[in-house]
């Protein structure tokens, strides 16, 4: 089983201020937050748990813990309700089994960007180009996100490594995917790479949110945990 990681980095905006959007922002779901007592995140009866880290460099990190649940916020959703709440940019990222790698950029409740590592992974034909091509991402709203050194030409060769940089060259297979083996990208390495150039979690060491659950560098005394019930 690969790597399953959902995370939001919310620009120039402090733990406090993020989680008291959260609490703000769930309340529409009908969802009840409260900070738990103890580490929370391996209980198996959690419904509903975000963890809020201190801001590091220009953003806070929130991770969310729990699974996907039906009436509970998607996190791109929860995303976009923030940047809006706060006014300002949220970065949604997901990794699904190590396979997938997602994100949506907000500003203001606005949506930027969007981005799909494979949009041919969950369909069952080949995906036409001009379907491909209304779901093909545009780094350039990151432009005032970057960081110093950083060009949009970097961000734009992570992002295409594997089954973009393949469907740019005209060497997708009849099924959809990259005709060689060269086209398979580890997906928690993207997340890394995309964390390391944003410097979403400041300037020091390596990104530790994409497996965060094993990393030991994060400092778990710093982070707020916000365990929600339904009504």
């Amino acid at each position: 089983m690969g790597l399953f990681s959902s995370v939001i980095h919310v620009y120039k905006r402090d733990q406090s201020a993020v989680v008291s959007s959260i609490r703000n922002v769930v309340d529409k779901w009908e969802w009840s937050l409260k900070v738990p007592t103890g580490p929370c995140w391996t209980k198996g009866d959690v419904q509903l748990l975000y963890l809020v880290g201190k801001q590091e460099g220009e953003w806070s990190t929130v991770i969310q813990t729990h699974g996907s649940r039906a009436e509970s916020p998607h996190l791109s959703d929860l995303a976009r309700q923030l940047s809006l709440d706060l006014q300002t940019f949220t970065l949604a990222m997901m990794v699904h089994d190590s396979d997938l790698t997602f994100y949506n950029l907000y500003s203001s409740g606005g949506a930027l960007d969007g981005y799909n590592s494979c949009p041919q992974y969950f369909e069952k034909a080949p995906l036409p180009p001009a379907k491909i091509k209304q779901q093909q991402h545009s780094v350039r709203p990151f432009a005032p996100l970057l960081p110093k050194g950083v060009s949009i030409a970097d961000l734009k060769n992570v992002l295409d490594r594997g089954w973009w940089k393949a469907f740019d060259a005209g060497k997708l297979g009849e099924n959809g995917l990259p005709k060689t083996v060269d086209g398979y990208v580890l997906e928690d390495d993207r997340m890394i790479a995309i964390g390391n150039l944003l410097q979403l979690h400041g300037e020091m060491g390596t990104y530790p949110f994409a497996g965060w659950a094993d990393n030991k560098e994060i400092i778990w005394p710093n982070f707020v945990a916000l365990e929600g019930r339904k009504g």
